[in-house]
C-alpha cells in the first residue's frame, strides 16, 4: 500500500502487512446477453445433430454480444482518472483483440471444410462424454468362479439429440476459448502459435471442458488430415496426484467418445484407435513397458476386458 499522488507529486509513504487482505468479487460462468438471456450454445447443434441448424448464427451473436460489452466498457472508461484508465484501455484493446480472433476463427470454420468437419465431431465427443459422466462409478462385480469381471447395472445410451438439464452447452468462455484458438491449432503457419493461451477461471468454471474441446478438435483434424497417423499429439500435466487421475477419467470418456466417432467413419479417420496413457509414478502406474505388458497380461487373463 502507498498514499497515491498524482503524476509528479512524491509518495510519503509505503506499508506492508504480513498477511495481505483484498476483496475478491464472485465470479460466475453463466453470463447473459443485452436482453438478459442466458448466453450458452448447444453442443448439439454445433455437432450437426439438430435439422435445419448448424448453430453459426449462435455463434455470430455470442462475438456480437460481447464486442457490445466492449463498447459499453469503454464508455464506462472515459470516466475513470488518468492512470486507471491507461490500464482499462490496456485491457479493452486485448479484448478488442480476443473478438477478431473469435471472428476469425467463425470465418475459418466457414471455409474450410475439414476443419469443420473436425469441429463437428470435437462437438459431438464432448456432449458424449458429459452425457456419460455420473456422480457415482458404474458399479464393477468379480467373479472369482468363472475369472470375470461383469458391470450387474444395466447400461442405458444416453440420447445425445436430446441433453436435457444443464448438460450438453457450451459456456460463454468456452466456446469462445476455442473459436478463438482454433485457426492457430490448425496452421502451423500462424502468427499467434507464438502466443500462449491461458484460462484462467475459479474451480467447477469449466476450463477442463474447455480445453478437452480444443484437444478433441485436433485430434480429428490430424486425422482427418492423414488417416495413418499415430502419434502422440496432446499432453497434460498437473501438479497434484489427486487431480491427475480425476482429469485421467474426464479425458478417457472423451477419448471413449473420439473411438466411437472413428469407427463409424473409418475411411476419414483411419485404422488406428484413439488411446489415451497415465503415469503418475511407479506406486501407481509401470515405469516400464515390462512391466506394463506383465499387468496387462494379469487383467487379460482375468478376463477383465
Amino acid at each position: 500500500m502507498w498514499d497515491y499522488k498524482t503524476p509528479g507529486q512524491k509518495t510519503e509513504w509505503i506499508a506492508t502487512e504480513s498477511l495481505p487482505a483484498v476483496e475478491t468479487h464472485s465470479t460466475t460462468p453463466d453470463i447473459t446477453d443485452e436482453d438478459g438471456k442466458e448466453l450458452k450454445v448447444p453442443m448439439a447443434v454445433l455437432a450437426g445433430l439438430v435439422d435445419g441448424e448448424d448453430g453459426f448464427n449462435l455463434l455470430e451473436k455470442l462475438v456480437t454480444s460481447y464486442e457490445k460489452w466492449i463498447s459499453k466498457k469503454e464508455v464506462e472508461s472515459a470516466s475513470l482518472e488518468p492512470t486507471l484508465k491507461l490500464a482499462a484501455d490496456r485491457n479493452l484493446q486485448d479484448c478488442k483483440y480476443c473478438a477478431v480472433r473469435m471472428r476469425n476463427g467463425i470465418q475459418f470454420l466457414r471455409s474450410n471444410p475439414v476443419a469443420l468437419k473436425a469441429f463437428r465431431w470435437a462437438n459431438r465427443a464432448l456432449l458424449s462424454q458429459q452425457l456419460h459422466a455420473r456422480p457415482q462409478a458404474r458399479r464393477w462385480l468379480f467373479d472369482t468362479k468363472s475369472h470375470r469381471g461383469t458391470y450387474p447395472d444395466l447400461y442405458e445410451k444416453p440420447n445425445i439429440k436430446d441433453a436435457g438439464g444443464r448438460k450438453g452447452y457450451w459456456r460463454a468462455f468456452q466456446i469462445a476459448f476455442i473459436l478463438a484458438t482454433i485457426e492457430s491449432a490448425t496452421n502451423p503457419q500462424s502468427p499467434e502459435r507464438d502466443i500462449v493461451e491461458l484460462i484462467w477461471f475459479p474451480t467447477g468454471g469449466g476450463k477442463t471442458e474447455a480445453y478437452l474441446g480444443l484437444a478433441a478438435y485436433s485430434l480429428l483434424l490430424r486425422r482427418l488430415e492423414d488417416p495413418s497417423d499415430n502419434g502422440v499429439h496432446v499432453l497434460m500435466r498437473y501438479t497434484l496426484r489427486l487431480l491427475t487421475t480425476q482429469q485421467f477419467l474426464r479425458a478417457s470418456r472423451m477419448m471413449c467418445a473420439l473411438e466411437e466417432i472413428r469407427k463409424e467413419n473409418v475411411n476419414d479417420l483411419g485404422e488406428h484407435e484413439f488411446s489415451i496413457g497415465l503415469w503418475v509414478g511407479g506406486s501407481n502406474t509401470p515405469n516400464s513397458r515390462k512391466e506394463a505388458l506383465a499387468s496387462f497380461s494379469t487383467f487379460h487373463s482375468l478376463k477383465i476386458f
